[in-house]
């Protein structure tokens, strides 16, 4: 079973209390889960909720404002070269 305020081995993504801003502008916050390795896992919602500003938080293209997020248990960005991503728009 995964602690989220830990994670385990298994896990391929884990957000610890995470939070992100833009502009000055909370976008999101206390962003508390783990993705386990090997699962198929879907990100929905309504335009303009943060799902494509989460994933870039993942790959550690934009800094989180709070907490933390771990991706094959190193920091966002450090293990993108094992990540395959195909965004939304390439603009």
């Amino acid at each position: 079973m995964t602690d989220l305020n830990n994670g385990t081995a298994a896990d391929c993504i884990v957000f610890r209390d995470a939070a992100v801003s833009r502009g000055g502008r909370i976008i999101w916050q206390h962003g508390t889960f783990a993705i386990p390795s090997g699962s198929v896992t879907a990100i929905v919602g309504t335009n303009g909720t943060g799902k494509t500003t989460m994933m870039k938080a993942e790959l550690g293209l934009i800094d989180t404002t709070a907490g933390s997020i771990t991706v094959l248990g190193k920091p966002a960005g450090v293990m993108n070269q094992h990540i395959g991503y195909v965004p939304q728009s390439y603009a």
